[in-house]
């Protein structure tokens, strides 16, 4: 397999600017059957050597950062192309450093770290690379926990220290070390471990099987003269239809496994590559009974989501992190974006009350605004383990007023049933929910005006107050 790795720049006597690359790199990583490619700093021919069957990119050690522009440039567009061919990076040293940087991370300066040997802490995938290792080391700055991309994660830190020797990206096959493989180091077998993974992309980015269920079914008659032939989610916002934006922000975070409960019109809804259920009786049915349409799919941790919203990746990301067994998303910044959607904000809220980490009352729309300081999203993440609790107090309620037109909690029936009264059930029969929190990051199109009004904020930019299309 082909793999491009980054050299180091340095000046010859001559004051002439020499690329090179140790010849440790060739030996150690010619043990793995790689076959080296290394990349001249020259960023406007970065692209052409990915005519190759390139497999990876390796960011090599050697030099600061900042001490060449050219060797930092290219080894920008190197992590540009990945990201956007989703192809493994593996930085070393310096290397790791310049992925922190890259994702708006620092540096900090540190003594004592050339020459020397250490331990690390590994404080993920310890089952796979154990509890800790020996590392070389060859660095003059560092990263630490308060100088750390957010957008990265640490996975080995030295002992006793803030110093961390191991990053990752949550989403993409991105990883960094940084100490030394090539060079001699006291912990081979974990080295060779991580080198494997890296090219099998499945060191740290195996996620768990979740399932993205998109509730579409509804006639969405707020929105009046935009839906009258045409289901909500279809409706086209900068160029695509609400659901196509969705199915893009979920594809980017890793859902592939996406099913789309159709109603209303529902032959208007054909997305290649998607699995379809159909709530036949939506004209008297809600949220809830269109979720059960798809019961069979849930047999696994899965996504519901909302069709008449957009969300930036950020979002779907921070659920995906969520270890919560039942995880309802709330923006904990939504009172500017309500004022400017609606003419008065305070006549459209709900409750939602969190106490000691857990939602204790959502969905009561009478409530006082001291109960509704954050605001329900649409996105609820249910683990195998909330499925199966999901599931029981369904059914259990399902048994009992299916037949009845009688309300149900906060809803006409259960058969109108809301998906916060389901939440809401849940709550009652002591199952913990819990909120996973953004702030921002979001929109909904549930009327005329909340449609009028975006396309009005794209065309002045005004939207970027609220929500990052692009992103």
């Amino acid at each position: 397999m082909w793999v491009i790795i980054s050299q180091r720049q340095d000046k010859n006597k001559y004051g002439e600017l020499i690329d090179s690359l140790e010849s440790d790199y060739m030996r150690y990583l010619g043990k793995f059957n790689i076959n080296i490619i290394s990349i001249p700093n020259f960023p406007s021919k970065v692209l052409d050597y990915f005519q190759l069957p390139i497999s990876g990119i390796i960011l090599s050690g050697g030099n600061d950062i900042g001490e060449s522009p050219d060797r930092d440039e290219t080894e920008k567009k190197l992590l540009e192309i990945a990201i956007e061919k989703k192809l493994p990076v593996l930085g070393i040293c310096r290397g790791m450093q310049f992925i922190n940087v890259f994702f708006k991370g620092k540096l900090t300066d540190v003594e004592n770290h050339v020459k020397q040997n250490h331990r690390v802490d590994i404080i993920e995938n310890k089952d796979f690379l154990g509890e800790s290792m020996e590392v070389n080391s060859y660095h003059n700055y560092a990263v630490t926990s308060s100088v750390l991309s957010p957008e990265l994660k640490a996975f080995a830190k030295i002992s006793n220290s803030d110093v961390i020797e191991g990053i990752y990206h949550p989403f993409l096959p991105i990883a960094g070390i940084q100490w030394h493989p090539e060079r001699e180091s006291p912990d081979e077998e974990a080295n060779q471990k991580i080198i494997e993974c890296f090219l099998q992309k499945r060191l740290f980015w195996e996620k768990k099987k979740i399932k993205a269920i998109i509730l579409a079914a509804g006639k969405g008659t707020r929105l009046k003269k935009y839906t009258e032939n045409l289901p909500k989610c279809m409706l086209s916002f900068k160029g695509k239809s609400l659901i196509e934006r969705q199915i893009e922000t979920l594809r980017a975070c890793g859902i592939n496994d996406i099913i789309i409960v159709k109603g209303f019109m529902s032959e208007k809804i054909q997305i290649p590559g998607i699995k379809y259920y159909i709530n036949e009786d939506f004209e008297n049915t809600n949220m809830v009974e269109t979720l059960f349409q798809a019961e069979p799919e849930m047999d696994d941790e899965i996504l519901v989501c909302y069709s008449d919203i957009l969300y930036e990746k950020k979002v779907i990301e921070k659920i995906l992190q969520s270890e919560a067994d039942i995880g309802v998303t709330i923006d904990a910044d939504y009172w500017d974006y309500w004022k400017a959607r609606l003419d008065e904000p305070e006549k459209d809220t709900e409750s939602l009350v969190i106490e000691e980490g857990r939602i204790i009352e959502l969905g009561d729309t009478n409530c006082s605004q001291d109960k509704a300081k954050v605001r329900y999203v649409g996105l609820i993440k249910f683990s195998k383990k909330g499925v199966e609790a999901l599931k029981k107090v369904y059914h259990e309620n399902k048994e009992k007023y299916y037949d009845s037109d009688e309300s149900w909690l906060r809803s006409k029936s259960f058969k109108k049933a809301y998906m916060t009264c389901m939440l809401q059930a849940l709550i009652n029969e002591g199952y913990k929910v819990e909120p996973i929190i953004i702030n921002r990051g979001w929109m909904e199109f549930d009327t005329e005006e909340d449609y009028e009004k975006a396309d009005q904020w794209l065309k002045t930019g005004f939207i970027k107050n609220f929500i990052d299309l692009e992103n």
